[in-house]
């Protein structure tokens, strides 16, 4: 049940929101808006219909939103980031998530109504970022344990270009701690027939047609698929009628970014030779083109020499378009393998145009034999620019040494990188297969999760979880201190081999908990899942508990994705299977859709 449906709770449940100020570095008033409509068109239409519009882009940093938690008595965070210094903006929440669609095909993507919404105009500050803090009182949004749930949404413009959309933040107000069990798998009645069957690798969440609801992009050895949301608690399978994809090929690597500007999600693939593929692949590029029909660009990405691992899209140079990062492995079996990982910046007008950074492959710690595995893209220090956390592996143990230090590089602003990696303290030579970001302790600033392999490097010996030493920890903002106590350092062979990291509020409280995919090498494998003890838990903020009772089985598990494709305002998980090594051989295909009951 949603605010909407109870308008006497509703009027209660806007109080803690009523105080936030115009700016977030200045006092002011609350400016309430009811909308378009009851605002006045006339003050609104310029800024959110405007036809220079675009879509948001969460998974290349471009405008990224949290907000939380609605619980009376603890501080309500509103933290936005963007790469739009001291641009206009504005926050809009309301109780009716159905999307809002333009009528021309740039104008923004809402996902949420914006005739019933609230709106607050803002202003960025010199790094692109608005966060308030805003201390609440008991009672403060309505009656404990309804299950109730406000939106949010940020949109910002900037001095030049269009403007752009952030992810929509769905958050419940006075939670209960979530019933165990709060995630079930429910693909075999959701998803294509062929769920069961495909061995998918990675899978990605992008609006492919641009109408407000989710859909995803998954990839197997031989080909690229495209299932749209059927806006009725399921996907189709459009590949044929969306992707040309090369019959045979095989990519281990998917990513989702608007590349030429045109305000549509274009789909990228890594290329190539691992171990089963017939061929070394390519770096593929497919613009989205009208109502998202794919086109492939040929040389549309730069030729990425070794295995690619990981595609980040972001703008490191400051100069408001995307660049590339890559992660690189070597390749197999070729004569002249490399791993170097390799940074690409865009020199281009609409299509991108790429100029590699020489002095990022030159860089000492950037070595063709070892490679990296992943990386993780992220402002560390509050600085404004995007920094990386390079994860690497060396189970091999090619220096001497079994394992590999993880990185830290930070941005100079222009997307020149200075190796850091002193300031994760310890770094040991861990062998990591993923790396992510996210502001666990909801202190202003990133905190760092690495996945590790605890089969080669046991835990107590392994860097897993990273906290910022700025914020509440009144340290060097963008060094790091691993939580040696964390519940991440509680190994068994169940769960030795980690593979990807995946940070999101899986149980709508407004704090950031966490999924870890598992290789099953070994018998009893299990997924993890992980709550933060913040929020409804009402215990320490940025403390991460293990869920033993999320065990979907034993399967190798490179990529699981949140997404609230049901819209009901809580996240579901999708997670894809690569095999099985130790448990049931008939279930090691299947792609698994767990449906969220907590809303």
């Amino acid at each position: 049940m949603l605010f909407r449906s109870c308008p006497s709770v509703r009027s209660q449940s806007l109080q803690g929101l009523a105080h936030l100020p115009v700016s977030g570095r200045t006092g002011g008033f609350p400016l309430w808006r009811q909308g378009l409509l009851a605002a006045g068109l006339s003050l609104c239409a310029g800024f959110f219909l405007s036809p220079a519009t675009r879509a948001g882009e969460p998974s290349s940093q471009r405008a990224v939103l949290r907000v939380g938690p609605l619980i009376g008595g603890q501080d309500l965070v509103v933290d936005f980031r963007s790469d739009f210094p001291g641009a206009l903006g504005a926050f809009c929440f309301g109780f009716d998530k159905t999307p809002l669609i333009g009528s021309g095909p740039l104008d923004p993507v809402f996902g949420l109504n914006l005739a019933t919404a609230r709106i607050f105009l803002r202003v960025l500050d010199g790094t692109g970022r608005d966060r308030v803090s805003v201390p609440t009182l008991p009672g403060a949004f309505g009656p404990i344990g309804l299950g109730l749930a406000a939106h949010f949404q940020y949109v910002v413009a900037p001095s030049s270009g269009p403007w752009i959309t952030s992810n929509t933040v769905s958050v419940e107000g006075e939670p209960l701690p979530v019933p165990t069990g709060f995630l079930v798998d429910e693909a075999a009645t959701r998803l294509p027939a062929a769920y069961d069957t495909l061995a998918a690798a990675p899978v990605v969440v992008s609006d492919v047609d641009r109408d407000g609801w989710p859909d995803l992009l998954l990839a197997t050895e031989t080909e690229v698929l495209v299932w749209m949301n059927d806006h009725a608690g399921g996907f189709v399978d459009e590949t044929a009628g969306r992707l040309p994809y090369p019959s045979g090929s095989a990519t281990g690597v998917l990513a989702a970014a608007d590349l030429n500007g045109d305000n549509r999600p274009d789909l990228v693939s890594g290329g190539g030779f691992d171990s089963g593929d017939p061929l070394s692949q390519p770096d593929r590029l497919w613009l989205n083109t009208n109502a998202g029909q794919y086109v492939e660009v040929s040389g549309g990405l730069p030729d990425i020499p070794g295995l690619t691992r990981d595609l980040e899209f972001a703008d490191f140079d400051g100069d408001q378009d995307l660049d590339l990062v890559a992660a690189v492995g070597k390749e197999q079996h070729v004569a002249s393998p490399t791993g170097k990982a390799r940074l690409y910046l865009n020199t281009g007008s609409g299509l991108p145009a790429w100029a590699e950074s020489t002095g990022f492959a030159a860089m000492a710690w950037n070595d063709a034999d070892i490679g990296s595995t992943d990386i993780a893209v992220g402002d560390v220090d509050n600085d404004g620019d995007l920094d990386l956390l390079v994860a690497r592996s060396d189970t091999s143990g090619l220096d001497g040494t079994l394992g590999q230090p993880n990185l830290l590089l930070v941005n100079d602003g222009l997307g020149q990188f200075t190796d850091v990696s002193t300031q994760l303290s310890p770094n040991p030579s861990d062998n990591t297969q993923g790396a992510t970001c996210a502001d666990f302790d909801l202190d202003g600033d990133l905190d760092a999760v690495f996945a590790n392999s605890h089969a080669s490097i046991p835990a107590g010996a392994s860097g897993d979880l990273y906290v910022n030493q700025g914020g509440a920890q009144v340290g060097l903002i963008g060094a790091f201190v691993e939580d040696a106590a964390s519940d991440l350092e509680i190994s068994s062979p169940a769960d030795w081999v980690r593979l990807t990291p995946v940070a999101d509020d899986a149980d709508a409280d407004g704090d950031v908990d966490l999924i870890i995919t598992v290789h099953d090498l070994f018998l009893g494998a299990d997924q993890l899942l992980f709550l933060n003890q913040g929020g409804a838990q009402g215990g320490t903020q940025g403390e991460l508990l293990r869920q033993s009772w999320f065990d979907p089985g034993d399967f190798v598990s490179y990529s699981a994705a949140f997404l609230d494709f049901d819209q009901d305002g809580d996240q579901d998980l999708v997670q894809t299977a690569q095999g099985v090594v130790s448990g049931d051989p008939l279930l090691g295909d299947d792609v698994r859709l767990y449906v969220n009951g907590n809303l």
